[in-house]
C-alpha cells in the first residue's frame, strides 16, 4: 500500500546507517496513489540487484482450504499479467476462468460460492446475505449497549471497574472483526454508499442516529485524538431493549459514543469527528486492505472485477470463512 511519494518521505526520513525492511504482498491491489513500490521491485532487474536481500515467504497461515486454493489461482493470474496492467482481464471472462474451481467447492469447504440472478438495478442483497447481518448487528448491538452502560457520563461508570470496562469494549471490538462485508465500489447498486442507505436507510447521513452497534470507519488522520485514516471503531450507547428489533433501532433518543480501543481516550463524542467518519457496515476491498476477519462477505457485481488482485485482496483477508456473491447478468426482467 506504499506509494511513490510515501516511500520517498520515508527514504528521506531515515538516517544512512539504518536498514529498511520491506514486508508485503505484490499481489494484493496497488495503492491508489501513483508508484506501486512493491510491486516494482519484482521487475526482473531490482530483484536481480537486490540478490540475497529478497526473501519469498510461501506459507500462509491465516487461512487454509479452498481459500488459500482460489487464493493461489488468482495470484498466479495477478503476477502473470504484471503490475502495470491496468486492466488484467474483463470480469466475465475472470469469473468464467474461475468457474470451474467455484463449481467443484463443497459444502464443508471454508469458501462457498453465490452466484444470483442481475435483471436490474434496484439495491438489494441475496436474503442469506441480509439474514447473516442482522445476526452480526444483533449481536454489536448488545454488546455495544453493555459498553455503552460503562462509558464515561454513564451511571454505570461510577459502580465498574476499569477492568471490566475494557473488557466489554474488546468484547465489542472482537466482534466487530468477525465479519467484514466487501464490495468493489462506492457507488452502484452494490456499492458502500448504496448498502448503507439499504442497511441504515435515512440515518445513514446522520451519525447522531446511527444505531448502537454500528461500525465506523475514520475518514482522516486525527493527531489531536490518536486517531489514523482507516481506524475502525463502534457506536455505544444505553439504549435499553425493548422489542426484538429495538436494538437496531436508529431513532432512540440516546446519547451515543463512538468507541475506537478500551482505553477512555478512545471513546469520543460524534461531534469531534465531524465529516471525519462514515458507516462502516460495508467498507470497499481498498479500504480493507490491511485488515482481516474471521468470515468475509465479497460481493462482486456484473462488470466487476476487472483485476485478479482485488478479488485475491478481498478473499484473502478471511480467517476461517469466506462467502463469494457474484451477480449473473440476465437481461431485463
Amino acid at each position: 500500500m506504499v506509494d511513490l511519494e510515501l516511500m520517498a518521505a520515508l527514504l528521506e526520513a531515515l538516517p544512512p546507517s539504518c536498514r529498511l525492511v520491506l514486508v508485503g504482498d505484490p499481489a494484493q491491489l496497488p495503492p491508489v496513489a501513483p508508484g506501486a513500490v512493491l510491486a516494482a521491485l519484482q521487475r526482473p532487474a531490482p530483484r536481480a540487484a537486490l540478490g540475497d536481500a529478497v526473501v519469498r515467504l510461501e506459507t500462509t497461515y491465516r487461512h487454509a482450504g479452498a481459500i488459500a486454493t482460489v487464493a493461489a489461482t488468482l495470484r498466479q493470474w495477478g503476477e502473470a499479467e504484471g503490475p502495470d496492467c491496468p486492466s488484467p482481464a474483463g470480469a466475465e471472462t475472470l469469473l468464467e476462468l474461475l468457474r470451474p474451481q467455484l463449481q467443484r467447492l463443497g459444502e464443508d469447504d471454508n469458501l462457498h460460492w453465490l452466484e444470483v440472478p442481475w435483471t436490474g438495478w434496484t439495491p438489494s442483497l441475496p436474503e442469506p446475505v441480509l439474514q447473516r447481518l442482522q445476526q452480526h448487528r444483533l449481536k454489536l448491538a448488545e454488546l455495544a449497549r453493555a459498553a455503552g452502560t460503562q462509558g464515561a457520563g454513564t451511571q454505570g461508570a461510577e459502580t465498574q471497574g476499569a477492568e471490566t470496562q475494557a473488557a466489554a469494549v474488546e468484547a465489542l471490538l472482537a466482534q466487530r472483526d468477525r465479519l467484514l462485508l466487501l464490495t468493489p465500489q462506492r457507488r452502484g447498486p452494490w456499492g458502500v454508499e448504496t448498502l448503507h442507505r439499504l442497511l441504515l436507510g435515512e440515518a445513514a447521513a446522520d451519525p447522531a442516529r446511527w444505531p448502537v452497534g454500528t461500525p465506523v470507519l475514520c475518514l482522516r488522520n486525527r493527531d489531536d485524538l490518536g486517531l489514523a485514516n482507516g481506524d475502525l471503531g463502534v457506536v455505544v450507547g444505553d439504549a435499553p431493549a425493548t422489542g426484538p428489533n429495538s436494538s437496531l433501532d436508529s431513532n432512540r433518543d440516546v446519547q451515543r459514543w463512538l468507541v475506537f480501543g478500551p482505553h477512555p481516550s478512545q471513546r469520543l463524542h460524534p461531534a469531534q469527528l465531524a465529516g471525519a467518519v462514515e458507516p462502516a457496515l460495508a467498507l470497499t476491498v481498498h479500504k480493507a486492505q490491511g485488515s482481516e476477519a474471521e468470515e468475509v462477505i465479497v460481493l462482486v457485481p456484473p462488470g466487476e472485477p476487472r483485476d485478479p488482485r482485488l478479488l485475491y485482496t478481498a478473499l484473502t483477508r478471511a480467517r476461517q470463512r469466506a462467502l463469494l456473491v457474484t451477480g449473473r447478468a440476465t437481461g431485463p426482467a
